[in-house]
């Protein structure tokens, strides 16, 4: 027969194990941060061009990165979507941006080359990175 401490002991473990599980699986979001968010001020543009010049350009904040594209009939770039920015953190001399767009996974990375060019990946797995390079979707910077 069990103890009724041991039961309870038992019984406290089984919750906590629960609340740790739990609290796991949660999805998290984290602002990019004042710093990351200064180094990433400005347009960015495409590095995919059209007949008009860069596809789209994309604006980062603390939260999301916006997407604007350009329409011919317009004849200007218009907003088209954003994407959640899961965390932004330092990386050499530049930073690692994780972004989220319903459940597919990419990243931006700065450039160990130059400031102003955010590398495109499909993934967050740094091992998989070389594999998911997009030139035509990273992103210059002009000044």
């Amino acid at each position: 027969m069990i103890k009724k401490r041991t039961l309870v002991t038992i019984l406290i473990c089984f919750m906590m194990s629960l609340v740790a599980v739990t609290s796991s699986v949660q999805t998290t979001y984290a602002d990019a941060g004042k710093t990351a968010v200064a180094n990433l001020k400005g347009k960015w543009y495409s590095n995919s061009m059209g007949e008009n010049g860069p596809m789209f350009y994309a604006k980062f904040t603390k939260k999301y990165v916006k997407y604007y594209y350009y329409h011919t009939d317009l004849g200007k770039y218009k907003y088209e979507s954003k994407s959640r920015i899961k965390s932004a953190k330092k990386y050499g001399s530049g930073y690692w941006i994780k972004v989220t767009s319903g459940k597919h996974k990419y990243s931006y990375r700065t450039s160990k080359e130059d400031a102003n060019s955010l590398e495109y990946y499909g993934t967050w797995n740094k091992k998989k990175m070389a594999d998911t390079y997009s030139g035509s979707s990273s992103l210059s910077r002009y000044n």
